[in-house]
């Protein structure tokens, strides 16, 4: 996200205060306070480093940076301790048969391990469709801003349709870091974020990566909303309607006019997309299943 966005607006000033300076002291841990997006992004690593001993070293954005990881490594330890004793100090033990305890846990690992296996494509797979969906977002932007050009649009009128465009991919950014940017036990589920705190909280971290990107009135009237990066795309829309009004783009009945049209609803689209895999989780009856398989293997 930042780095095509640093591409989209070349030459703006880059941000002074540092992504992990606090944000709020209204609560203790902000939602928003630990992400990383200008410091390091999880798809610029060297994959030739994976191929040494050095893998094992690798801890920042591993898997291994989760603390409830190694909570669940510590229970499961005490419960292997536990169930050892009680197999040594239990009476005629040595009687029961082994080799069908060894079928039975052959088959869950092979089970367990296919099922998860496929909870790991799926995940993979809807992280490439929000990726997709963020990718188009910005190629509409960079499409609508040629398609002005070209057609000798007015510079002011230019800037702002890809200061909008650019507003709204950040806006999306960062609500859904807002949303699923959170450490493991937070009770996210249960809180509102988008309450009147939240979303203030939204536009410092806004003004503190890209404070350019809007005027003092915009974000008086977009912090209204909780849905404020689509709310934009009806401002470019209402825009692109009077500059085809006031004859500075062809007229509604134009092609050229309605491809304009057909770039804003590709972008329009493309949020939809971006939220679809971070709102709409797996169903809960698998994931539920899943959980008590690998619980009941470990």
């Amino acid at each position: 996200m930042a780095s095509a966005d640093h591409q989209m607006e070349a030459g703006c000033p880059s941000p002074t205060s540092s992504p992990s300076s606090p944000l709020s002291s209204r609560r203790t841990k902000s939602l928003l306070q630990d992400s990383k997006e200008e410091e390091w992004d999880s798809t610029c690593y060297d994959i030739t480093k994976l191929t040494y001993w050095t893998a094992f070293t690798m801890i920042e954005g591993s898997a291994w940076e989760n603390k409830a990881l190694w909570g669940s490594i510590g229970r499961s330890y005490v419960v292997s301790l536990f169930m050892a004793a009680l197999t040594w100090f239990t009476p005629y033990a040595t009687l029961i048969s082994s080799t069908s305890l060894m079928k039975m846990g052959t088959f869950l690992t092979v089970f367990i391990g296919f099922m998860l296996g496929f909870f790991i494509s799926s995940s993979i797979e809807r992280w490439y469709h929000a990726t997709d969906a963020f990718m188009q977002l910005l190629d509409a932007v960079r499409k609508l801003q040629m398609q002005l050009a070209a057609l000798g649009v007015a510079e002011h009128y230019v800037s702002t349709i890809t200061r909008y465009g650019m507003l709204s991919a950040w806006l999306l950014n960062l609500n859904l870091h807002l949303h699923c940017h959170c450490r493991p036990g937070m009770q996210i589920e249960q809180d509102d974020v988008d309450d009147q705190e939240h979303i203030q909280e939204l536009w410092e971290t806004l003004d503190r990566f890209r404070p350019h990107l809007t005027t003092p009135n915009e974000k008086v009237t977009l912090m209204q909303y909780n849905d404020s990066y689509a709310l934009i795309w009806t401002w470019v829309a209402s825009l692109i309607g009077r500059m085809a009004h006031d004859g500075d783009i062809p007229p509604m009945a134009s092609p050229t006019y309605g491809r304009i049209l057909d770039l804003i609803q590709q972008a329009f689209a493309s949020l939809r997309d971006a939220r679809t895999p971070f709102h709409v989780k797996a169903p809960f009856v698998y994931i539920h299943t899943l959980v008590i398989l690998v619980h009941v293997n470990g």
